[in-house]
């Protein structure tokens, strides 16, 4: 799959699970939180963009279904 090909995926099954929330959001203390974590992560892009899941992490950041994707991740979901 192309790069622009598992960026689609990857939104595409963050955007399901936001779904099956209600499109639940976060707190802004929790919003803000998880964005500080974000902006010190060597693999944010200056789009804003996660290379790791390709995700625009300002926008996945805000709902509460969505993880970090590394391996050790460095925020989770809100249950």
């Amino acid at each position: 799959m192309t790069r622009l090909g598992t960026m689609v995926w990857n939104f595409a099954k963050a955007l399901k699970e936001h779904a099956k929330t209600g499109f639940k959001t976060v707190s802004p203390v929790e919003y803000a939180t998880r964005m500080a974590i974000c902006i010190e992560c060597p693999l944010l892009k200056k789009d804003d963009r996660c290379q790791e899941c390709g995700c625009h992490m300002p926008t996945k950041a805000g709902w509460a279904s969505s993880f970090c994707p590394l391996l050790e991740r460095k925020w989770n979901s809100v249950k």
